[in-house]
Formats: C-alpha cells, sequence, structure tokens
C-alpha cells in the first residue's frame, strides 16, 4: 500500500468559477475560489489532483471541484495572486 504525505504547502481549494481569457499572445484561465480571495491563472497545460483523487486537465475541470493546489509554488512564480 502506498501511503501520500504533504508537505504543508497543499491547499484544498473548491472551485466556484472558471473564466477562459483570450488575448493576441495567448489564452489563459482564471481560477476563482469559495475559500480563497486569491485567483489561479493557468494555461492549458495545467493539470490538477481533485480531492477524490482524480487527475483532471483545466479544461476538464467545473465549478464546484475541489482541487489540491501546491499554493508555494503557485505564489512564487506569481500565478497564484
Amino acid at each position: 500500500m502506498i501511503q501520500t504525505e504533504l508537505n504543508g504547502c497543499f491547499g484544498l481549494l473548491k472551485i466556484i468559477k472558471i473564466i477562459w481569457r483570450k488575448s493576441t499572445y495567448m489564452s489563459m484561465y482564471v481560477i476563482k475560489f469559495e475559500n480563497d480571495k486569491r485567483c489561479l491563472y493557468c494555461c492549458k497545460y495545467h493539470a490538477f489532483i481533485t480531492e477524490d483523487l482524480q487527475a483532471k486537465k483545466i479544461t476538464e475541470l467545473k465549478s464546484g471541484d475541489v482541487i489540491w493546489i501546491d499554493i508555494s509554488a503557485f505564489i512564487s512564480d506569481g500565478s497564484f495572486k
């Protein structure tokens, strides 16, 4: 049996809205969360793990999904603000 331990950098957040934004240079997704005022900015190549341990691409997520994100990594690169 495999056991997973999180290092404390991960947060479990519930999605309330996913917005697709397109510009002349690139398109991006903005995820708004129910239990956090910050937004996550990501591209179509990002994937996340849901609370029931299913891997989903950003295009497969929907409102109401609860996902694990590495908060410290996204804060350090400026995509979670």
